[in-house]
């Protein structure tokens, strides 16, 4: 598993998986779509992004776009992962990256890929009660027939 010591190397390393994927899938990425995915208003990001961000508010589409990226990242997900230190560090990566303002992170959870913290439990769990509840009344009314 890859470690990250600053919020750069983390959201580097989330966009070389997405554009890399990007390839695999055969989706074009325009120079200012691959710089967008660095966009942030207050954490770092790249130098020229004013003039990225200007340049994507007049010629791109921002839905068509986090559409786009959300599909890009859906595929990464699932894809088999030989080696489960690759997915951690995904995880890693993204947990780096919340404590701060990164349209990446919107991209990210739009792809509907990022469960938060204790969301297998609560959902096991759940699945217990509901399971739970339907065995007492079955036998509650297997009692009263």
């Amino acid at each position: 598993m890859q470690t990250f010591s600053t919020s750069r190397d983390a959201k580097e390393y989330l966009v070389d998986r997405i554009v890399s994927q990007a390839q695999r899938d055969g989706v074009s990425l325009s120079d200012v779509e691959r710089k967008m995915l660095y966009f942030s208003e207050t954490a770092w990001t790249l130098p020229d992004m004013a003039e990225v961000n200007q340049e994507f508010d007049s010629n791109y589409d921002q839905d068509e776009f986090e559409r786009k990226i959300a599909g890009i990242v859906r595929n990464i997900q699932p894809a088999p992962i030989r080696d489960k230190g690759e997915e951690r560090s995904w995880d890693q990566a993204v947990r780096v990256l919340r404590s701060e303002d990164h349209y990446l992170l919107v991209l990210i959870d739009s792809a509907g890929t990022v469960r938060p913290r204790g969301d297998f439990i609560k959902l096991v769990l759940t699945a217990l009660v509901i399971v739970g509840a339907l065995v007492a009344a079955m036998l509650f009314f297997a009692d009263h027939r």
